[in-house]
């Protein structure tokens, strides 16, 4: 069945797209398989987080809180809290909150609202869902990451904490071209094929774990930041159907010291203008290749000109993907 989706997208003073890793390490030879393709992503935050709170009633929340436990149960959904807020009838319900990376606790009192239903005043988001690209694949075809960056929560822009999530094969169906009315986006959906479980919501990306080794044959050695230089690259994203295709880009600019947005990216390339009118959201994560190597991936686009975006080192996804998967075998 056809499931049509939305796409996520991140807005800083550029407008970003959506990421993984996984649990086997690569070679020394730090050859990956291209991506390129789209993937769908669905994610359930770990607790639920304060959007937004009303200021009609008095609550000790803030917006960005994570409400981890109320009176003792774990809170997994937005559904959960609001029965407990319920049960409670108005009654004081301890909280387990996450602010600002320290675990506090929290007395509140529920009080109803003009419908007689018991509230806590604050709006709470729980999960996630949205089309991105994947950036590679491990030379063993078990791990995967992509977006190149974070997927957030769109009210707060704060890192939507991963409970746990899946990736599924999705396609292209088409595209809304970018416009002086806003950005525009891939259109899709989820195909019903799984591709693995996400294992990573981080600001480099989205990594996670293949259900199944790749079958994709095309191998790319991940350049150092030493052998990037500005002048002539590529890139490979999905504009239709499933299939990657390749694209005529310039680097224009170089930021070493910029946690993520390390390259300034110009699309070149007159069909994809044609098709798009720059970059769009959706794709984030599409891989960026100089000189026969991969060199980073697509994560933002600048909105007042979207010809021109920011992408990622890839080397730095490669040293997450090595970091978290050694991880992730240690907890195992």
């Amino acid at each position: 069945m056809k499931i049509k989706i939305k796409i996520l997208s991140n807005i800083i003073l550029v407008l970003a797209l959506i990421s993984p890793i996984g649990v086997s390490a690569l070679d020394d030879s730090n050859t990956v398989t291209l991506g390129g393709e789209p993937f769908g992503i669905k994610m359930l935050s770990e607790g639920v987080m304060v959007v937004d709170t009303d200021e009609n009633i008095n609550t000790q929340l803030r917006v960005k809180d994570i409400i981890l436990e109320a009176d003792g149960e774990t809170v997994d959904s937005s559904e959960e809290l609001l029965d407990i807020v319920s049960t409670s009838q108005g009654g004081a319900l301890e909280l387990t909150v996450r602010r600002n990376e320290e675990q506090i606790s929290l007395t509140v009192y529920p009080t109803t609202d003009s419908e007689g239903i018991f509230r806590l005043g604050v709006w709470v988001k729980d999960s996630a869902a949205g089309l991105g690209t994947v950036t590679f694949y491990d030379n063993e075809g078990l791990t995967f990451c992509g977006l190149g960056h974070g997927i957030c929560e769109s009210d707060t822009g704060e890192l939507i904490p991963l409970s746990e999530g899946s990736a599924q094969k999705a396609a292209v169906t088409s595209v809304t071209k970018n416009s002086k009315g806003g950005i525009g986006c891939l259109n899709g959906y989820f195909l019903g094929e799984e591709l693995g479980d996400v294992f990573l919501n981080s600001e480099e990306g989205i990594y996670g774990t293949l259900s199944f080794p790749t079958d994709k044959k095309e191998k790319f050695a991940v350049a150092d930041i030493t052998e990037i230089e500005p002048g002539e690259a590529y890139i490979y994203t999905t504009i239709d159907g499933t299939e990657p295709q390749k694209f005529k880009a310039e680097i224009t600019d170089i930021k070493e010291h910029d946690k993520i947005r390390n390259l300034v990216i110009t699309i070149t390339d007159e069909k994809l203008l044609g098709q798009t009118c720059g970059i769009v959201q959706g794709m984030s994560g599409s891989p960026i290749i100089q000189n026969g190597k991969l060199i980073g991936a697509v994560t933002h686009v600048t909105v007042d000109d979207p010809k021109t975006g920011f992408g990622i080192f890839a080397k730095t996804m490669l040293e997450n993907t090595k970091e978290f998967s050694d991880l992730s075998k240690k907890v195992a």
